[in-house]
């Protein structure tokens, strides 16, 4: 089963408040199971992962949902 990634974090957070600055720092993988083979990982840009997906040939859905009515 796939944690929160709340549990996943290098420290708790509330990463709704916090600049990308320090977004960028925090390790998504410090308590993951994994967390030897995924050391330092850190979260993307959005940017950086369609680059990515592009790079490899991905396909890519995107569905942008909004609580505005």
């Amino acid at each position: 089963m796939i944690r929160q990634w709340k549990e996943l974090l290098s420290e708790p957070c509330n990463i709704q408040e916090m600049m990308w600055a320090d977004i960028k720092k925090l390790d998504i993988a410090a308590k993951h199971p994994f967390k030897e083979r995924y050391k330092g990982e850190r979260i993307p840009l959005f940017e950086e992962v369609i680059i990515e997906c592009l790079k490899m040939d991905f396909r890519l859905f995107i569905d942008i949902k909004s609580d505005l009515q």
